[in-house]
């Protein structure tokens, strides 16, 4: 089962990271799976209770992140603003949701910000390459591949900054 699941995880990823690229879109009902298969991963090695309480705290560190957000954007515009109506589309938010019982609270706020920054870096990179500006980021796409890699790493062999595993999936 534990086998299937991360394959059935690579492949939702993988989906993830195409459709975004090419569509800036993904389809709605990936989400749900790839939530779940991430569930079920995470079950494998911790208890309910553990999953359900480093989940709370990592939700909690989403929703700080997007106030952050909506009250710079806020400021900076001059006048109340929804991020979610033209700066950040609701697939990408759905896909913060399936990273929440990915990782626990110590691994997200790590993986978290290092996925955002590998996420923007990768879209100037990819714009450079293209010598155009793009007006959208495929945002759950590169954060996707972001957790491919750490999958894969960590498939190799833990995942370590400075003693701390990044990513426990084995």
């Amino acid at each position: 089962m534990l086998i299937a699941t991360k394959i059935l995880s690579t492949l939702l990823l993988l989906l993830v990271l195409v459709e975004d690229l090419k569509y800036r879109a993904v389809h709605v009902w990936v989400f749900p799976l790839l939530l779940g298969s991430f569930v079920v991963l995470k079950f494998q090695y911790s208890s309910f209770s553990t999953v359900l309480i480093e989940s709370a705290y990592n939700l909690v560190l989403i929703i700080f992140n997007l106030i952050l957000l909506t009250v710079y954007f806020s400021i900076k515009f001059k006048k109340p603003t929804l991020i979610t109506r033209s700066l950040i589309g609701w697939g990408d938010l759905l896909f913060f949701v399936c990273m929440i019982p990915l990782f626990s609270f110590r691994q997200f706020v790590l993986v978290f910000p290092l996925s955002v920054a590998f996420s923007l870096l990768a879209f100037v990179l990819l714009s450079i390459s293209k010598k155009q500006a793009a007006l959208k980021v495929p945002f759950a796409g590169f954060q996707a591949l972001f957790i491919l890699v750490l999958i894969g790493l960590d498939s190799l062999g833990d995942v370590n900054i400075k003693g701390y595993n990044l990513i426990s999936l084995s």
